[in-house]
């Protein structure tokens, strides 16, 4: 088999960040975490509960996040929470959930919801917290008995910031994942275990399981990864489907440049020309909004399936695990956490993460696919690639299709890493190390009861329905 070995990307040398001030984050980007691996795994045998060795390497995160975190008295901590789940007589100014554990059993003292839909009261911050609370259940079932008493606040945005202490989220935009020790990482709400039948918050939710469940979807979409014949029968293009929002305007096709050639050999001077007949490489976003993606899709259809979101284009995740490839953006101006790439790799799919921003719990688990660093990527044990630009891109893109065999390859290797460290088991080992961890740094008083009026996780689930005003 040839070299997977990508050479590095030629470079216009125009930032790939424009709209936002992250171009050095974009350069220094990196998932893994710093210091010595051997002290990450002595904290996991510390706060890991029984039965979680297998999941050491996610583990390391969970240790690192709790390691960050100053210790406090119970009475100190205690104040802290109040303070800030009320600051200054206001309530918490995110979607959140105040957790409590009091003898391995779960409560929920507060939440509040920011936002909803008119349109469809489905539709709101609670498709995050109804998941994951069912997702602090089932960690607790399993782990429960092993845990001391311990508060926190779990975030639900889509990203967390600075605080008073520390809160549980979703994501951190880089550096901060490594130097803000306000946020520890925690899995995101896409693959808690399913509702029970008697679960009011849920039973709206949609059933498909390609769209409800990572385990599932995986599952599905990997049937054919196993044969390298049957997989390379897959669409070779990039897919990619999302929201383009207003602030960033799609191209007309009248102001468009005439067509350039999609032969992979032309790709990266056809991007150069398609920015330089808009104007990209001087206007304000540059790279840095979704329609600049779409419209490189639009000059190279060879290449890219690319296109926003729409009744005419919408292609359900069933469909897109039909693609060798699949392309995962940030939100526009990279203000949204990042989770699809895990969609991608469950797909059984080369998952291309364009403009890397964010650091999710498991992102220290990738390995390689930074295709524009010094010497390249792409090498024998790739589970992802990373593209900072334009060019970057269509590079990964052209290069990874005259090369089916290196896509499938990494694709294998990003399934396996979804399979073992994104199971709903080793989601309930990372809840559980890491509240195990964060008992020993912000303790509860010995004894000290659940707050007034605070529900159990069961009764919560059980009782609790999006319509209800909370």
């Amino acid at each position: 088999m040839a070299s997977c070995a990508v050479p590095a990307a030629p470079s216009d040398k125009t930032p790939a960040w424009g709209c936002c001030d992250h171009a050095e984050d974009l350069v220094t980007w990196s998932p893994a975490l710093p210091g010595r691996r051997a002290h990450y795994d002595e904290l996991v045998k510390a706060w890991a509960p029984p039965g979680c060795g297998s999941v050491r390497r996610l583990l390391r995160r969970a240790a690192y996040d709790v390691s960050r975190v100053p210790a406090m008295s119970a009475a100190q901590a205690e104040q802290q929470m109040h303070r800030m789940w009320r600051p200054k007589g206001k309530r918490y100014d995110s979607p959140a959930l105040w957790l409590q554990v009091r003898r391995g059993v779960g409560y929920v003292a507060a939440a509040k919801r920011a936002w909803r839909s008119a349109s469809d009261p489905t539709i709101s911050a609670d498709h995050r917290l109804f998941p994951v609370l069912r997702a602090l259940r089932a960690a607790l079932r399993a782990h429960g008995g092993t845990m001391a008493d311990v508060d926190a606040i779990v975030d639900l945005d889509d990203k967390s910031h600075e605080r008073l202490l520390p809160v549980l989220g979703f994501a951190a935009l880089h550096p901060h994942a490594t130097y803000n020790s306000s946020v520890l990482l925690v899995p995101d709400w896409t693959n808690a275990p399913p509702p029970d039948a008697d679960t009011t918050g849920t039973a709206a939710r949609p059933s498909d399981p390609w769209s409800g469940n990572l385990t599932e979807t995986l599952r599905l979409g990997t049937a054919d990864l196993a044969s390298f014949d049957d997989w390379v029968r897959r669409d070779a293009r990039v897919v990619w489907r999302g929201s383009v929002p207003s602030s960033s305007p799609l191209p007309s096709s009248s102001s468009s440049s005439s067509s350039s050639s999609s032969s992979s050999s032309t790709v990266s001077a056809a991007v150069r020309s398609a920015e330089s007949a808009r104007g990209l490489s001087k206007a304000p976003y540059r790279w840095g909004r979704r329609g600049a993606f779409v419209e490189l899709g639009r000059r190279e259809p060879s290449l890219f399936d690319v296109q926003p979101t729409s009744a005419a284009s919408y292609l359900p995740r069933a469909a897109q695990c039909g693609y060798r490839h699949i392309l995962s953006l940030n939100g526009d101006c990279g203000h949204v956490s990042h989770g699809r790439l895990k969609w991608a790799l469950a797909c059984g799919a080369l998952g291309i993460w364009a403009q890397p921003l964010w650091v999710l719990h498991w992102h220290h688990l990738l390995q390689g696919g930074g295709i524009e660093s010094p010497g390249g990527a792409g090498g024998e044990a790739d589970n992802y690639v990373a593209a900072a630009s334009a060019d970057g891109l269509a590079h990964a893109a052209a290069f990874y299709r005259a090369r089916p065999r290196c896509a499938h390859a990494a694709a294998a290797r990003g399934a396996a890493l979804v399979r073992r460290y994104l199971s709903e088991q080793a989601n309930s080992c990372h809840w559980a190390t890491l509240l195990r961890g964060l008992a020993t740094r912000l303790p509860v008083a010995a004894g000290a009861p659940p707050a007034e009026g605070a529900k159990t996780i069961d009764e919560w689930l059980r009782t609790t329905s999006y319509q209800e005003e909370f």
